[in-house]
């Protein structure tokens, strides 16, 4: 009679002459320690928890300062380019202090003034074009208030600011990951 095997049985035999190298437990090793980074940040980023607890949270990972920091400055750039929201930013910038030495971290703040700055600059005169633009075809008063993210012009201009800055924090991370 045939014997009736169960799915935990036919995954085992094939599997039987599989076999990880080092290379591959260590890349193993380096995913999962992304994904717990990755979970310490959003936890942070949506306040449930705070620097304190955040901290203590990297600080527990079974891996080495530089492997840490090499993950956390990899998860900035990942986290800047996929961020809509620039006011979220300032929490994600808040997480990289937790792995990088003060005056690399005021370095950092600079940029992101600086970025925030140009936004701010390059939204207003954008706005003012428009109103510009709204006035000349008769439509003016102070109830007109245009939505500048939506127009096409501010798209075009806030994706050139991002890879600029995208560039800049490149730039800082290959410094301080040295």
């Amino acid at each position: 009679m045939a014997e009736i095997k169960s799915a935990i049985q036919l995954a085992m035999e094939r599997t039987q002459g599989l076999v990880m190298d080092e290379k591959d437990k260590q890349s193993m090793a380096m995913k999962e320690l992304a994904s717990n980074v990755l979970t310490i940040f959003r936890r942070y980023r949506e306040n449930l928890a705070d620097d304190v607890e955040a901290e203590e949270q990297l600080d527990a990972l079974k891996c080495g300062n530089e492997t840490k920091r090499k993950i956390v400055l990899d998860l900035l750039g990942d986290e800047f380019e996929a961020t809509e929201d620039i006011s979220s930013l300032d929490r994600l910038f808040s997480f990289v202090r937790f792995v990088i030495d003060e005056r690399s971290y005021r370095e950092l703040k600079q940029i992101e003034r600086s970025f925030a700055d140009e936004v701010e600059k390059t939204k207003a005169g954008i706005k003012g074009r428009i109103l510009k633009d709204l006035g000349e075809a008769g439509i003016g008063g102070d109830s007109v208030e245009p939505n500048v993210e939506v127009w096409p012009k501010w798209l075009e201009a806030s994706s050139e600011i991002r890879l600029s800055f995208k560039r800049q924090i490149d730039e800082w991370k290959d410094k301080v990951g040295k």
